[in-house]
């Protein structure tokens, strides 16, 4: 009953993201920026790394699966008469979009000499403790279990159960993918390119190799894909967990002072 109630916090599924996706993460690269938990507050840092080259890594994951991606649909537009009704066609778009997505976000951050987006975390990070401290003091510890939001709760919760099941199911789930279906980019263009341009014959052999190339491919770029994008999720919901806070803050202290309560309802009545 524990675990589920701290499952239900944002910060805590920042806390599993970063357990699963950045500390034992299963490949030898990681992510250069990471969650901190640090008495109480959650941090979001840059991790500096050994070679300058691997902040590079995750993109180019990315840059590759979305060339593999268009290769694929530029073949299936040859050997198509209609591709719109091709089911890879629209799952290969949308992968591009979710590569072309965490190249964008990922080279935002890394390539930002300001860090804005790090400082904007603290700074949010900041008002939203100061102002909790306040709400205590005002109105006392219970005060702050109307801080609570449902909705958030939710998906934070299945937001922690995401990224663990994930995690464990990745490799399970790209097997039965590649042998039920026949929708994976990568294996597309790699056979269309060896059995049909070049022409080899021995095929069995040769569809091995390849599905196993394409198979540890698959998982890296899979891993990549839920790595990005729990992170920048999570790292989303604890920033709307904040400005809920906060909002729900200075509504609890205007009802508290007369003169500002007047206030905050006369602009209630105006909307």
């Amino acid at each position: 009953m524990g675990l589920l109630s701290q499952a239900s916090k944002p910060i805590w599924a920042c806390r599993v993201v970063q357990y699963f996706f950045g500390k034992h993460y299963p490949f030898p690269y990681q992510l250069p920026y990471e969650f901190v938990y640090d008495k109480g507050i959650l941090h979001v840092r840059c991790v500096p790394m050994k070679y300058s080259v691997l902040n590079f890594i995750p993109p180019l994951i990315s840059f590759v699966g979305v060339a593999m991606c268009a290769a694929g649909i530029y073949i299936l537009h040859i050997q198509s008469d209609n591709i719109l009704e091709n089911v890879g066609f629209w799952i290969w778009v949308s992968l591009i979009i979710v590569h072309a997505l965490s190249i964008y976000g990922y080279l935002l951050l890394i390539l930002d000499p300001n860090q804005i987006c790090f400082k904007l975390w603290e700074y949010l990070v900041f008002c939203e403790r100061h102002a909790r401290h306040e709400l205590q003091i005002q109105c006392g510890r219970e005060a702050c279990k109307l801080l609570k939001s449902t909705s958030l709760s939710i998906v934070s919760s299945v937001t922690c159960l995401t990224a663990v099941s994930g995690y464990i199911c990745i490799p399970i789930f790209m097997l039965f993918f590649m042998l039920t279906t026949e929708v994976d980019p990568t294996f597309y263009v790699l056979e269309h390119i060896f059995f049909k341009l070049i022409g080899l014959t021995n095929r069995y052999f040769v569809r091995f190799l390849l599905f196993l190339i394409c198979f540890t491919f698959n998982i890296l770029a899979t891993y990549h894909k839920a790595q990005m994008v729990l992170f920048g999720f999570s790292a989303l919901l604890y920033v709307l967990q904040c400005g809920y806070k906060l909002l729900k803050i200075a509504t609890l202290l205007a009802a508290r002072h007369p003169v500002i309560n007047e206030i905050y309802v006369l602009i209630m009545w105006f909307k």
